[in-house]
């Protein structure tokens, strides 16, 4: 009898979104099958390895993208590109070492674009098939170097539906090959084992709740902002930092803070709250998608592109606000909060499950070929 064959799933180190958004597709190989590896680096492996602690894992050189402090991060990621474009050549031999030791059949990498293998089945995952440039002039090039960088995979999958504007607008349509599958939306909360329970007890009292996200130092900065804020203002805040590997302590008798929430309590606390402030990051409104959420506020981390553009997209939609950092005004956005009836989610956790399974399905009939 062949053994299942052995599949690296990886994900980028820019924020946790690409980690978590990876989970359901782990979930699924596993469930059909076959014998998956993790790689990562930072919190995203930290976060990785904490879901999946029996799994083996690769250790990758880390991007480690920093924004400036600025409103502009165009400069601040143009000063880091030799770095970045090194850190895509050590993660390509580190990669070609592991696959030799363990022999891989396939990588799935989401946004990492050293991590292919000749012979292999080699997928590249992302929402962004035409990057946003901050500068109108330099966006075909933008296009032009985006795609070259993907041409050494065998497979694009996009998280979104292939039916125009989607979720993600222009980052992802049309679709400019072949290569491009559209696989629907990723989160955690498609899985069962993060569905609310009906049952649930019911909350005692008001509360926001604040989810950070996004590289340095802009993260921190907005950290202080709302704790600030929620101070003058007697919020009573959950603020969910979002790094796994640290610890966290509570600033004040109406905030708690925590380093690190499992999915099934940021479920029932998203649920349970009564603002959710939060970054427009893709990862972060897929997850939305699937959770009964509360009136919403969106603050685009300051020159992202690309939150910018997602941010304005969702805006005006039900009980859903967006404001620049630069002018955060978190007593407002409380104080008028809109108050929901019966709260539902954007889509059925299990139409989308269905859908990625006969998605990984399909791909696991194609390793064939590759042996």
């Amino acid at each position: 009898m062949p053994t299942s064959p052995h599949v690296l799933v990886a994900a980028l180190d820019w924020g946790l979104g690409h980690a978590t958004r990876m989970v359901p597709i782990i979930h699924v190989l596993r469930e059909l099958g076959l014998r998956v590896h993790l790689a990562g680096s930072g919190h995203s492996l930290v976060f990785l390895r904490n879901q999946f602690p029996d799994l083996p894992y690769l250790e990758l050189p880390a991007y480690r993208v920093r924004y400036s402090k600025g409103a502009r991060q165009g400069g601040a990621i143009l000063r880091q590109v030799p770095r970045l474009i090194r850190v895509i050549h050590q993660e390509k031999k580190v990669l070609r070492r592991y696959a030799e030791d363990h022999d891989l059949a396939a990588v799935i990498s989401d946004n990492r674009y050293g991590l292919h293998l000749p012979g292999r089945l080699s997928v590249f995952v992302t929402h962004q098939l035409y990057p946003l440039s901050p500068w109108s002039w330099l966006q075909p090039l933008v296009n032009f170097l985006h795609q070259r960088a993907m041409r050494p995979f065998d497979e694009i999958w996009v998280p979104d539906v292939a039916t125009a504007p989607g979720f993600s607008g222009k980052l992802s349509h049309p679709a400019p090959s072949a290569r491009i599958t559209y696989i629907g939306l990723l989160s955690r909360f498609m899985l069962p084992e993060y569905q609310l329970s009906k049952d649930r007890e019911e909350k005692n009292g008001a509360y926001m709740l604040a989810i950070l996200s996004g590289p340095e130092p802009q993260r921190s900065m907005w950290e202080e902002q709302i704790l600030l804020q929620a101070k003058a203002a007697a919020i009573p805040t959950l603020l969910a930092r979002g790094k796994p590997a640290e610890l966290a302590e509570d600033p004040g008798p109406l905030i708690q803070t925590r380093s690190w929430v499992d999915g099934n309590t940021l479920a029932e606390l998203i649920a349970g709250a009564d603002l959710l402030v939060s970054r427009p990051g893709y990862s972060s409104l897929m997850d939305y998608t699937f959770l009964p959420i509360p009136p919403l506020l969106l603050v685009p981390t300051p020159g992202q592109t690309e939150q910018e553009y997602l941010g304005a997209q969702w805006k005006g939609k039900s009980a859903i606000l967006m404001q620049d950092q630069s002018r955060f005004e978190l007593k407002m956005a409380w104080d008028n909060r809109r108050h929901q009836g019966e709260r539902s989610s954007l889509l059925k956790p299990e139409d989308q499950l269905k859908k990625l399974t006969t998605t990984l399905t399909d791909f696991i009939s194609r390793l064939r070929k590759y042996g």
